[in-house]
């Protein structure tokens, strides 16, 4: 139950009615089921509805070069002593450089850099169609993972980090002109890949969205407050340093087993034990209490609790009770408890692409209880059918702050969502109208 923010509202949902809440492991066997017949359906069907050419990103040196190539300009190039704006080779293809490497150290990528034998170029953008022009005046030799390279990261002590920008970033919404990331975290963006596309042009007055993912390079010391940083999520972090004290490794998921069981078991309430937990946490040192706070989710915190107030409006200005009276004909019509929770995941699934998923359980958790109340049916099961439509319908990735985030490490479309979204919704919704009452009885 604490796996969802949508799961909490709707049991808080259960609690201001005055119906009994749901324990926290009361919808795990249910749950179980659910996300095994998933991932079947995502190895056997899912991932064969993907368009052609979107792959999920993986951690490794191989990402780097999709925004990135580094080329050598051979003692015979043609480009040799010409400055960079004169040679024209790279601004036509639509390329960037980004930096010049050579023995003297890093150089500027300016328009007045004049190029010399054995310069190292880092270049934004896929440089193959240069290449491929099978002009001999050019004298560029794409370097690969050899011995000799990359100076991406040797030269300089620069070091490579790939950010994914959080829907809790500050830097969403915002261009990197208006960040101004050179100066205040001394750094400089290689490259932008939205949406399974590299971005290359103008990219310091794009707009960064979240799932965008920022190739950025510095010094250790700089690239190692960026994971500090609220929002940002980076992709191919360093190896993490060994703790001092070894016994902190199992004190963590101890800890936080201890809390889960307790408040399973009734013997402390929920909040109690997990505010129980991150103190023994903090006690044994294992989390610094400053990490604590800034690991909190204060934006879902406060969306939540803004919702709340929402959901008590709409009950007594009366608006719930219209939809409760709705369904409520509905379901005589269908004299079925099974068509009644057809219904509401359908309606939790729509209204989940527009809203957010909290805020279609504030909607629809109190009509979905009215509606069980009035046909003196038990509550559990059609809050239940909310919950779950609200987590398991991938039509759009605005159905979920989750499809965002994945959306540009995998290289994803709204199509592909759609093409994947529209059979997991029936196939969930199948087996949530015959699994539920196995659970949760309807009567």
């Amino acid at each position: 139950m604490v796996g969802s923010a949508g799961n909490i509202v709707g049991n808080q949902a259960l609690r201001q009615a005055g119906d009994p809440v749901l324990g926290i492991f009361a919808i795990t066997p249910l749950a179980l089921i659910l996300l095994v017949i998933g991932v079947i359906f995502m190895v056997v069907v899912g991932r064969r509805l993907i368009r052609p050419g979107s792959a999920p990103l993986e951690s490794d040196d191989s990402v780097l070069h999709a925004y990135v190539s580094e080329v050598r300009v051979l003692p015979h190039s043609g480009l040799v002593g010409q400055p960079l704006h004169h040679s024209g080779v790279f601004s036509d293809a639509g390329l960037t450089v980004a930096q010049i490497y050579r023995n003297t150290g890093a150089v500027p990528a300016t328009g007045d850099t004049v190029l010399a034998a054995n310069d190292v170029l880092v270049i934004v953008g896929s440089v193959q169609s240069i290449l491929d022009s099978g002009n001999p005046h050019l004298g560029l030799q794409l370097l690969g993972d050899t011995d000799d390279g990359p100076h991406l990261r040797a030269s300089g002590g620069l070091t490579v980090m790939e950010l994914l920008i959080g829907h809790r970033s500050r830097w969403a919404g915002r261009s990197l002109v208006d960040l101004d990331v050179r100066r205040r975290w001394g750094i400089g963006v290689l490259g932008l890949y939205r949406q399974g596309q590299l971005v290359h042009q103008h990219v310091a007055r794009v707009v960064l969205r979240v799932g965008d993912i920022l190739l950025v390079e510095g010094s250790a010391a700089q690239m190692a407050m960026l994971p500090h940083e609220p929002g940002l999520i980076v992709l191919n972090a360093p190896p993490v340093t060994p703790l001092a004290r070894p016994y902190q490794v199992w004190a963590a998921p101890l800890v936080l087993l201890t809390s889960l069981l307790l408040a399973a078991f009734g013997v402390l309430g929920l909040r109690l034990a997990i505010a129980g937990g991150i103190l023994a946490l903090t006690a044994l040192k294992v989390l610094p209490l400053s990490e604590a706070y800034r690991a909190i989710e204060w934006r879902i915190l406060v969306f939540v609790a803004g919702m709340l107030p929402l959901g008590q409006a709409l009950i007594h200005t009366g608006v719930t009770q219209e939809m409760v009276n709705w369904l409520s004909g509905v379901a005589q019509v269908l004299h079925s408890g099974s068509g009644l929770l057809a219904l509401l995941f359908i309606l939790a699934a729509l209204l989940t692409q527009v809203l957010s998923n909290i805020a279609t359980v504030v909607v629809l958790a109190p009509v979905a209880i009215g509606v069980a109340h009035h046909l003196h049916w038990a509550v559990d099961p059609f809050v239940l059918a909310v919950i779950i439509a609200v987590s398991a319908v991938p039509l759009t990735p605005l159905a979920n702050k989750v499809d965002l985030l994945v959306m540009g490490p995998g290289g994803y479309t709204y199509g592909d969502f759609l093409r994947v979204g529209w059979i997991l919704s029936l196939v969930m919704l199948i087996v949530t109208i015959g699994m539920v009452p196995v659970f949760f009885p309807l009567h």
